[in-house]
């Protein structure tokens, strides 16, 4: 449940328009989730009680008894349309065996159920979307579309269950032993960082395809980024580098980083590669900082940011090692500079608030 979803400890770092996009994204979800589950079920129906005679013949003394039950029929309403064009309204009724009297009484109350958290979940939608609309009277090109955003969360959920369908069929079961994690769900990983993040993205709202495929075309390598994710309709890639102290390991780092940048997955701009050096020490709250930031609309570039390229929030840490120091400076340096072409240039004003402006003698 959304509403149930643990908040953290409210200080002066809570952002809390970041936290009311992940309640509100997981309403959506669970909207869609409650829709596909209804549609499958009947609507709750009338049913009455009729009463039945049995005529029994006692065989010790001939004579006839009458018997009387209470049996269940179901009573629909089906609409019917005559050659004419015109709709009739038929009521037909029909004798229920008490299988399926108990079977529909269970889809009743299912249905019940689901309606009920339905409308809950609608309430969260309508205060979350009342509250965020407040925090945009000073910025009106900013003002969120929600009904595009519920349809393109609807829509990334069909793409990231037929995802999971080819990872399973076209990676898992190729190289089952590699993906030794796997969570509630069954969704297999490699290690249990990957399976981490994962339910970080989850729990931020997020809805992450784990390791789709990406071909540079100068090297002719395929890699398969660990994570990448729609936000706000813009595509996001999350790479976890767990084991920096292996050399093979940081070389190979370090090329995969090169490659990225080459090919516009910029660091902070539409790229996070989460690292970590220790063999069994993981510290997930600066993900959780990352995500929210991302869910929240949030971005990451900014001048001060990328003055300084060991800085930079395309880079967080998931333990104490600081291994992202040791990356090679020209590195570095060449994914700061491409960076740059990317820091926002901030607030644009609209047209008409530009010729008000103007209209009383300032520039637009």
């Amino acid at each position: 449940m959304p509403i149930f979803c643990e908040l953290p400890v409210l200080n002066d770092t809570f952002d809390f328009y970041a936290e009311l996009r992940v309640q509100l994204s997981l309403a959506f979800q669970y909207q869609n989730r409650l829709r596909e589950a209804m549609k499958g079920i009947k609507k709750p129906v009338q049913i009455r009680f009729f009463e039945k005679k049995v005529r029994k013949r006692e065989k010790s003394s001939g004579r006839e008894r009458v018997y009387k039950y209470n049996c269940h029929h179901l009573r629909e309403t089906v609409e019917v349309t005559d050659k004419k064009g015109r709709r009739k309204v038929h009521h037909r009724t029909r004798y229920l065996k008490k299988v399926d009297y108990d079977d529909m009484m269970k889809e009743a109350a299912l249905y019940e159920y689901l309606s009920l958290q339905l409308d809950i979940a609608n309430r969260v939608v309508e205060a979350a979307q009342k509250m965020l609309l407040r925090g945009f009277y000073h910025h009106p090109d900013d003002i969120p579309d929600f009904d595009e955003e519920a349809r393109r969360v609807a829509a990334e959920v069909d793409d990231v269950d037929s995802h999971r369908k080819w990872h399973m069929s076209n990676r898992v079961w190729a190289n089952y032993e590699r993906y030794s994690c796997a969570d509630e769900n069954n969704l297999h990983f490699m290690s249990r960082g990957e399976l981490l993040l994962h339910n970080a993205f989850r729990s931020c709202g997020l809805l992450p395809k784990y390791e789709v495929q990406y071909y540079d075309s100068k090297s002719g390598k395929r890699y398969y980024p660990d994570f990448s994710c729609k936000i706000g309709g813009k595509e996001f890639y999350f790479e976890y580098f767990g084991m920096m102290r292996d050399p093979k390991y940081f070389y190979d780092c370090c090329d995969k980083l090169r490659a990225y940048a080459e090919h516009g997955i910029i660091p902070g701009h539409n790229f996070v590669a989460f690292f970590s050096g220790e063999a069994s020490s993981i510290r997930m709250a600066p993900a959780f900082e990352v995500l929210k930031k991302l869910r929240g609309g949030r971005q990451l570039l900014s001048k001060e940011s990328v003055a300084d390229y060991l800085e930079n929030p395309g880079f967080s840490m998931l333990d104490s090692s600081q291994v992202c120091r040791q990356l090679p400076v020209e590195l570095l340096q060449y994914i700061n500079s491409v960076a740059k072409k990317h820091v926002p240039k901030g607030h644009r004003l609209k047209s008409s608030e530009k010729k008000l402006l103007s209209k009383n003698g300032n520039k637009g």
